[in-house]
């Protein structure tokens, strides 16, 4: 990182950051166009000689060699700009980003592996404005270097103080500086060995577009290009889109990685279950146009998504809540209102249950709970009078919750349901036969369940537990 001069250092600190992400072919396919592909700003490095039968190797280094072999090779570095230009010129081992992006080791004393056999003729050149400069390298294979594929790149950026591109952000100044490079593929002869596999797949959405996201597991000793032959998309009403001959990105050798890829077609469906099946073929031939790697068999995958879209759904829920709570607080003053009608005192019987007694009068028979500061499971046992609203009556102070707490109360019990069971109180008068139809459940199962003796019968106040796959109902 190389400091810039500060005009005013009370107010503006200025950094330089030599950015990792190289101005490379980073689209992660092998047939992206190499013209402009090797340069930034005003700087670049290409191939010297390129191979005419080599489109690639305009913009690459290709190279097909045995191991032990020296290669001999010149890089073209270009000045574009309006004045003369100081150049530093590096060679560094490539590296897949977490994004499965190409990208260069950030300094030669990272280097590993191709970037230690490369040996510059110089690592500095002045190119006036408007000219290049050929400088020469020598590439040494080691005698026992691993078969399959060694990928690094020579990367050149300018030896000045000035930055490309100047950000400001209230009082502080950044300074850019970027770095333009060329890819170097060196394949070593010998058993080469090609396995890619699929080990995950998922087609999500990302705003208005759909998004394909596959893992990759390379497990050969030669990169991978793995590219969508064809790819279709079917919804309840018939074939949604089809595509053909999508890049899908380039796995390196021995590596994972996880591979996005914007669907080419159409845009995400608003909402529904989609099929998807995908055609993927590993597409890499070699650098040796005269002896290509045989072709791999294509794979066929299929996909399953629903597509819900979220921002509407979460809309449509708010509306819903904010009426759902407007509904509340009318039930709500609809309480109050009856807290502070007279009532009259209703003596309870032995047969009588809270819906019952609240049927008889034609009232919500929750509000009457409420109103009798009755709790679930509404037992009215223990219970000697029911207070009715009854315009005849005297008033009588009825405590309310306030309107949090009454807002709540449903939430709460919509939570509880996810509880195994419910609890039910014997009541006077229940017997085995009215509990098995209030419970619609056998009583020797709710024995069973209660671990309780076969031969027990229902007592007053007896608690007994049933479970929630029966259908609880309050009579």
């Amino acid at each position: 990182m190389d400091s810039v001069g500060n005009k005013h250092p009370q107010n503006h600190i200025q950094r330089v950051i030599g950015l990792i992400g190289l101005l490379l072919v980073l689209g992660s396919g092998t047939n992206t166009s190499p013209t402009g592909a090797a340069s930034t700003g005003s700087i670049g490095v290409v191939p010297a000689f390129p191979d005419p039968a080599i489109q690639l190797s305009k913009s690459w280094f290709l190279y097909e060699v045995d191991p032990g072999a020296t290669i001999e090779d010149t890089a073209r570095i270009t000045n574009r700009g309006e004045s003369e230009m100081r150049i530093n010129l590096e060679a560094l081992d490539a590296f897949m980003t977490p994004d499965g992006s190409f990208a260069l080791a950030g300094a030669t004393n990272e280097n590993q592996d191709i970037g230690t056999w490369v040996e510059l003729e110089t690592g500095e050149v002045t190119v006036p404005a408007g000219q290049a400069k050929l400088v020469k390298f020598k590439i040494t294979v080691p005698q026992d270097a691993e078969v399959g594929d060694h990928i690094g790149g020579l990367a050149v950026q300018k030896m000045t103080d000035e930055p490309d591109i100047t950000l400001k952000s209230g009082g502080t100044q950044l300074g850019i500086v970027t770095r333009a490079g060329a890819r170097i593929y060196l394949t070593v002869k010998g058993d080469i060995q090609r396995s890619l596999r699929l080990t995950g797949r998922s087609l999500v959405s990302r705003n208005d577009k759909m998004v394909l996201r596959l893992r990759w597991d390379n497990r050969g000793n030669v990169r991978a290009t793995p590219e969508l032959v064809e790819g279709r998309i079917w919804g309840i009403f018939g074939l949604y889109d089809r595509v053909e001959n999508t890049d899908l990105g380039e796995i390196f050798p021995h590596k994972s990685t996880i591979k996005e890829t914007v669907w080419p077609g159409k845009n995400r469906p608003l909402f529904g279950p989609f099929l998807a099946r995908l055609t993927i073929q590993d597409t890499f031939v070699g650098l040796n146009p005269a002896s290509p790697l045989p072709a791999t068999q294509p794979m066929t995958v299929w996909l399953f998504v629903f597509f819900v879209p979220y921002l509407q759904l979460l809309v449509i829920l708010a509306v819903l809540f904010l009426l759902w709570c407007a509904w509340q607080f009318r039930r709500w003053q609809y309480l109050i209102q009856l807290a502070g009608c007279p009532v009259v005192a209703y003596r309870v019987k032995r047969s009588d249950h809270l819906v019952g007694v609240a049927e008889r009068y034609g009232l919500n028979w929750k509000l009457l709970a409420r109103l009798n500061n009755l709790k679930p499971p509404y037992s009215l046992h223990n219970v000697a009078n029911l207070y009715l609203p009854d315009a005849r009556g005297r008033r009588r102070p009825a405590e309310v919750p306030n309107f949090f707490r009454y807002l709540i109360g449903p939430l709460t019990n919509f939570i509880n349901r996810g509880k195994s069971h419910y609890t039910i109180v014997i009541e006077r008068g229940d017997t085995a036969k009215t509990v098995t139809k209030f419970t619609h459940m056998p009583w020797a199962e709710i024995l069973a369940y209660n671990h309780l003796k076969i031969s027990a019968r229902p007592k007053v106040g007896m608690e007994l537990k049933v479970p929630r796959r029966q259908r609880k109902r309050f009579r």
